[in-house]
């Protein structure tokens, strides 16, 4: 039972170091605890471990019933403000983590506009001089060899509406 508790206790002081909003809720719920369950073993060493056959018989069974009782009410005590403590550390974290989550989203959504702009500006600057080239290609072909084509650009698109320029 005591390397039970001593790893219990351990677990818990570790809880505690860790987070120490966990400090205010169960401090006094473990050391109530902890106080409850030492006498209990101390009444079982006593009563029960140092005892001899003879001895059994005297033993108060009363205080001993009391004391069991006792440590069970402090282990539910402590478990009911460990789950309520550990409730709210979770509900703080699953807040924290939906804050997270819609920066995220805006940020994404931002990015998302901004490649959109992007994207219609490569579009634009595409797309405006095949138009014009496409124009001056029309006329072309309808015979008129008057006007200009009034293209931009050293690229790729420049130089074709540069082959094609009136």
């Amino acid at each position: 039972l005591e390397p039970a508790m001593e790893t219990m206790n351990a677990g818990l002081q570790t809880a505690l170091t860790e987070n120490p909003a966990l400090r205010r809720t169960l401090a006094a719920p473990m050391q109530a605890h902890t106080a409850a369950i030492k006498a209990y073993t101390d009444s079982i060493r006593r009563y029960v471990l140092g005892a001899g056959r003879l001895d059994l018989a005297r033993v108060d069974l009363e205080t001993f019933k009391a004391e069991g009782a006792k440590a069970i009410e402090v282990s539910y005590a402590l478990y009911d403000s460990s789950v309520a403590a550990l409730d709210g550390l979770l509900a703080n974290r699953i807040d924290k983590f939906s804050q997270s989550r819609m920066w995220s989203l805006g940020l994404v959504g931002l990015n998302l506009l901004v490649s959109m702009f992007f994207v219609s500006a490569i579009g634009r600057s595409i797309t405006r001089p095949l138009a014009k080239s496409a124009q001056g290609a029309e006329r072309i072909s309808k015979g008129a060899t008057n006007g200009t084509v009034e293209i931009e650009g050293d690229d790729e698109i420049g130089q074709v509406a540069e082959a094609i320029r009136l």
